[in-house]
């Protein structure tokens, strides 16, 4: 899997190779995550495991956490894959 980032909205997320458009917001603008971005998708995943641990999260989108996670890189949120 290769960690990918849109250039347009920002998402960052995992994919086999590439793709051509943005999952999130179909834009034409997807690259390789760079390492600050690689760093804090770790970190952001790290955080939302705990959380789901901890029961925060009941089916992955109905509740809220007690913490959210900015992404730092770029001052974007980001969504996560778990």
């Amino acid at each position: 899997m290769i960690l990918c980032t849109c250039e347009k909205c920002r998402y960052t997320f995992e994919y086999p190779r590439i793709p051509e458009h943005c999952p999130d917001c179909g834009a034409g603008s997807v690259r390789k995550a760079t390492a600050p971005e690689v760093r804090d998708f770790a970190r952001i995943r790290k955080i939302l495991r705990e959380e789901i641990r901890l029961g925060l999260w009941e089916d992955g989108s109905s509740v809220q956490p007690l913490y959210s996670a900015p992404y730092t890189a770029s001052g974007y949120d980001t969504a996560v894959s778990v």
